[in-house]
């Protein structure tokens, strides 16, 4: 059988494959073979206020409200945040049984999510197990998606872009003075041993040498790449979508509960009584386990911010983003670049003290 052949008869058994899986409730089975690229017993398509999401089941047996569970769950979230820039691209959320890793991600830059549905026996407690999961990953977008515009906006941060623009004109300027040093500098003879020809060799490695310095200054600011590529901006990434999700259940514990007795999980909790004072937790996760408190009194104290989800959201956005400017704006001195990430000399206690000021200051 020739390849053409086994190709449209495996065409043809994945489209009546995908066909017998239909029926899901307020969603689309897709037979097209865009989607061959990524195989798995079916896709649905559905989508939420306003952009699509394709969901990719990696089980065959689910209940078949449990594709609705995520997307509803999606659908309630942007309810709270009109006016939070949403993904104008279609979101693909792989839902797995018991994820490979035992962990759930999202990955915005790829536009992915990683769901699951572990235990979908007991429903009432499994949906909210399901919610927690799958607000956390969708509160990840949401943080990408917005970060950057308010921290674009910092005037800090606008000051440093220009501090950055200005020294890249200089090493421009002093690469072509490199150029015409060094021109001037092989004009003479390689026998030539004149007082000039010495003179002109030295202005040559004098310069070479404060080039060198002002490129080693513009590379470690372009190095700084996308901000939430620092260790404490991907930390900042995890409390916000932590909070999403608290928001989204109006449960202080509901991230805790979705975990069970994972390592830290005390740091996820926003009920849990973590002082800044001596908090030595780094790992991303874990890192801002004190500025959660320090919000789960906040939530408490004004009704989750009932109605007004997206304002606070908002000012915590703010205060994330003017912590960042702070931390760009000194990089230079407490940062450094290790295996493709920035890593700050700022410990997590100090980390958590500079970020809750701003919160203090926003909210």
């Amino acid at each position: 059988m020739s390849f053409g052949q086994k190709l449209f008869w495996f065409l043809v058994t994945f489209g009546l494959a995908l066909s017998a899986q239909g029926g899901k409730d307020d969603v689309e089975v897709i037979t097209d073979f865009d989607f061959l690229r990524e195989p798995s017993p079916c896709f649905t398509v559905a989508r939420a206020a306003s952009f699509p999401i394709q969901f990719d089941f990696m089980v065959e047996h689910l209940p078949e409200e449990v594709a609705d569970w995520h997307l509803r769950t999606i659908q309630e979230i942007d309810s709270f945040f009109p006016g939070l820039r949403k993904p104008d691209y279609t979101m693909h959320a792989k839902v797995y049984e018991v994820h490979p890793g035992g962990s759930v991600n999202a990955s915005p830059r790829t536009n992915e999510m990683e769901l699951d549905v572990e235990g979908v026996n007991s429903r009432v407690a499994d949906r909210r197990l399901i919610n927690t999961g799958t607000a956390h990953e969708y509160g990840h977008h949401l943080y990408h998606l917005n970060i950057g515009k308010k921290l674009w906006a910092h005037p800090k941060y606008q000051m440093k872009e220009e501090e950055h623009y200005q020294l890249r004109q200089e090493v421009y300027r002093m690469r072509e003075e490199d150029d015409r040093l060094a021109s001037k500098y092989y004009r003479f003879s390689s026998v030539d041993v004149s007082t000039e020809k010495a003179q002109a060799l030295d202005a040559w490695k004098a310069l070479r040498a404060k080039r060198e310095e002002k490129e080693k200054k513009s590379r470690a600011m372009d190095q700084w790449g996308a901000f939430w590529e620092t260790h404490p901006g991907d930390a900042m990434g995890e409390l916000l979508s932590d909070l999403v999700a608290v928001l989204h259940q109006r449960d202080l514990r509901a991230v805790r509960t979705h975990l069970g007795e994972s390592k830290d999980v005390n740091a996820r909790d926003f009920s849990d009584v973590n002082p800044s004072q001596g908090w030595n937790k780094n790992e991303v996760h874990a890192l801002y386990g004190p500025a959660r408190s320090f919000l789960g009194k906040y939530l408490a104290k004004n009704d989750f911010y009932r109605g007004k989800e997206e304002i606070l959201v908002g000012k915590v956005l703010d205060a994330m983003a003017a912590e960042l400017a702070d931390l760009y704006a000194t990089r230079e001195l407490d940062a450094k670049y290790v295996n493709g990430k920035h890593d700050f000399d700022l410990s997590p206690e100090i980390l958590n003290q500079r970020l809750i000021r701003h919160l203090e200051t926003h909210l």
